[in-house]
Order: C-alpha cells, then sequence, then structure tokens
C-alpha cells in the first residue's frame, strides 16, 4: 500500500499523513449545508495539512451537495448520464451544444445554471437525446461517432415494431400510449406502424 506523503508547514517536511472523515457546517452561496468532509493530519506532529487531492476532493462533495440541494444535477450523475451514451465529455459537450471543457467542469464540481441544468435534464430523456445525436453527430470524430453509434443500435433494438389498427369507435388516445412508454407519431393513421418496447 502506497504511504500517503506531503508537505507539512509545522514539521517544515515531507511527512505521512492520515486521512479522517469529519462533519463540517459549510455555507455555498445563500444556502448552509452539512457535508461529511475529508482530512489530512500529519503523523509525526498531529497538526493539519493542507493537501491538494483533497481539498479538490472536499470541494467536488460541497457543490455536489449544494447542487442536490438546489434541484441541480450533479457531477455523478452528469458522468453516469454521458457514459450511458458512451461518449467522452467534449463530445457530449458538442451534442448538447455546451463549450467543449464545460461538462468536464461540471462533472468535477463547478455549478451550472439552470440553463445548462436543462440541457442535462433533456438528454436524460433517450428518445430526445438521440433525435439530438442524429442531427449533431457529424460534429464528432470518428471514434467518438462509432462509439455512439453502437449505444444508439442497443437503445433501438429495445424496440419491436407493431401495427395497430383503429377505427372510429376506437377510445384510444396519444396520451394512453405516452403513459405505456410507447412512441407515438402525430397523427392517427387507420394502419399505423408503431415502436412498442419488447418485454
Amino acid at each position: 500500500m502506497k504511504k500517503k506523503i506531503d508537505f507539512c508547514f509545522e514539521c517544515y517536511d515531507d511527512v505521512e499523513y492520515e486521512v479522517t472523515e469529519v462533519n463540517k457546517k459549510v455555507k455555498v452561496k445563500d444556502i448552509f449545508l452539512e457535508v461529511k468532509l475529508f482530512e489530512a493530519h500529519c503523523k509525526k506532529c498531529g497538526s493539519l495539512m493542507i493537501v491538494r487531492d483533497l481539498e479538490r476532493k472536499n470541494d467536488k462533495i460541497i457543490y455536489d451537495a449544494y447542487k442536490a440541494k438546489k434541484g441541480l444535477m450533479t457531477g455523478k450523475e452528469i458522468v453516469e448520464l454521458r457514459e450511458k451514451y458512451g461518449l467522452s465529455a467534449v463530445a457530449f459537450a458538442k451534442i448538447l451544444g455546451l463549450g467543449e471543457k464545460n461538462v468536464t467542469r461540471y462533472e468535477t464540481g463547478a455549478i451550472q445554471t439552470d440553463s445548462v441544468d436543462g440541457y442535462f435534464r433533456m438528454a436524460k430523456n433517450e428518445e430526445e437525446f438521440w433525435k439530438r445525436y442524429k442531427e449533431k453527430r457529424n460534429l464528432l470524430v470518428t471514434k467518438e461517432r462509432l462509439q455512439a453509434d453502437t449505444k444508439l443500435k442497443e437503445y433501438e433494438s429495445l424496440f419491436s415494431p407493431v401495427i395497430v389498427k383503429f377505427d372510429e369507435s376506437s377510445v384510444v388516445d396519444d396520451c394512453s400510449f405516452r403513459r405505456k412508454g410507447q412512441v407515438f407519431p402525430n397523427e392517427k393513421r387507420p394502419m399505423v406502424l408503431y415502436r412498442v418496447p419488447l418485454i
């Protein structure tokens, strides 16, 4: 196991440290949060140390707690959503129409605006995301496009075409189909092809 070593300003030397979890009350913008953070203590003198990696980890914990409190998607949720589509942060940003470095920033702790969060929430709707992907896939490099195309085929394979007949006495409306998770066309015709999720 690798030793945890960093610079201690009290000992004025590189020393081993141990990490503990502590409950802290912090304020971010207008909100007070109670979070569990990491602290590093020098094994030699016991004083509190500043360790960059732990500071970055703590920042992410704090900002994700703030996002959750504000109803914004957390960094972890954004990463999981992006990976579901088989895209890098840059490729995901291109499809959503965000700055190329922005997705990485939001994944690692930066707080997105409500409007940017709206793009991420739109991407949670798979049908809407893949529609957008098809429009913008040419913005991606070949490797990214091939990876995402594989995920798109997996998504499309979850549906099976079926024929549904309608007559004038039929009491079926668009909403009842949407509630069942079926993809419904814009207009009704005597014979309509639907994509219905396989069970």
